[in-house]
């Protein structure tokens, strides 16, 4: 799930009757927007009323989950799990009992439910991905600016997100991308219908084979795999190498192309990332790392469409290692 729009400290007091105090603090309005769209793009209800996660879901409360591990904190606020690192407890005798011990406003004895296993999480994320899609039709109309700067920080916030985050994160990141693409699609339609058009006439097995496959630049950079799969009149999968210098996130090296396929209805997918060191005057390149948000991508794949682009003269080494 996405993390609060507040970052907030707890605190809880010793006494006969404990308090939990939430101090909210401001954040940035670009990091609001993000959260507000990413929730909207990953925005769906269980039958059975509860938030995805499993836990205790009390507004405002406290839990110390113990049984031979340390505590660990579960407040919320209004379903919303608070950051770890914002949650201070202090000593309490139930902690030496090894009992259930809460902090709210109306205490609940009932323990925290216990992890989602990978299955069900599995089918949890498959869920969303249907019902993100479903959602996407009902969303309120952004501009390309908004939705391209709330995926901006989303990125960052992958970059030092938790286990326990980085899924929903990813899964938000995605969301927008693809809302992105759509919303570029409709500006180019709705700008230029007549060539709209006359694009829309080319097979998509001519227009799949008539992109560059691999385009980079020099130096370092950040790059990403796409995947065109097989459909219509097409013979077989089509992979295309997308690296760019300039790029500060993976998602902006294959936006483009993600754009024009979009525009023509051609079903692809960025199978992963990672980056490049293209020496020219040495004739090498390094492939290598991975992407925050796709994950990395299959490096052998790119080391030989890159030596086929580049020529034998070029030593092409890759590897799973680094970032």
């Amino acid at each position: 799930m996405l993390p609060s729009l507040f970052s907030t400290h707890v605190q809880c007091s010793r006494g006969k009757r404990s308090n939990c105090i939430a101090v909210p603090r401001p954040i940035d309005s670009a990091k609001r927007l993000a959260l507000e769209i990413g929730e909207d793009s990953l925005a769906f209800s269980h039958g059975n009323g509860e938030p995805e996660g499993g836990g205790i879901q009390e507004e405002r409360s406290c839990g110390l989950a113990l049984g031979g591990r340390p505590p660990r904190s579960n407040c919320s606020r209004e379903g919303w799990p608070l950051p770890q690192r914002h949650q201070q407890h202090s000593g309490d005798s139930a902690v030496a009992q090894g009992t259930w011990g809460a902090c709210s406003s109306a205490v609940s004895t009932t323990p925290p439910k216990a992890r989602t296993r990978p299955v069900e999480r599995a089918l949890q994320i498959s869920r969303m991905r249907r019902l993100a899609k479903m959602e996407g039709s009902r969303q309120s109309q952004r501009t390309p600016e908004e939705v391209e700067l709330a995926l901006e920080v989303l990125n960052d916030e992958l970059a030092g997100a938790s286990p326990l985050d980085r899924p929903s994160l990813e899964l938000a990141t995605q969301a927008l991308t693809d809302r992105l693409v759509e919303l570029r699609k409709q500006q180019r339609e709705s700008r230029n219908p007549a060539d709209a058009a006359e694009t829309n006439k080319q097979s998509t097995h001519e227009y799949s084979s008539s992109l560059q496959a691999v385009i980079l630049g020099d130096g370092r950079q950040k790059y990403t795999l796409i995947k065109i799969p097989k459909q219509d009149d097409m013979r077989g999968d089509i992979y295309l190498v997308r690296g760019d210098p300039k790029a500060e996130y993976h998602y902006q090296t294959a936006l483009d192309t993600l754009n024009a396929l979009q525009s023509r209805n051609i079903l692809s997918d960025v199978t992963g990332g990672g980056r490049m060191d293209v020496l020219r005057a040495e004739k090498k390149v390094e492939i290598y790392g991975y992407s925050y948000q796709y994950g990395a991508a299959d490096h052998s794949i790119t080391a030989k469409m890159v030596k086929e682009y580049l020529g034998d003269e070029f030593i092409v080494s890759f590897g799973n290692y680094g970032y």
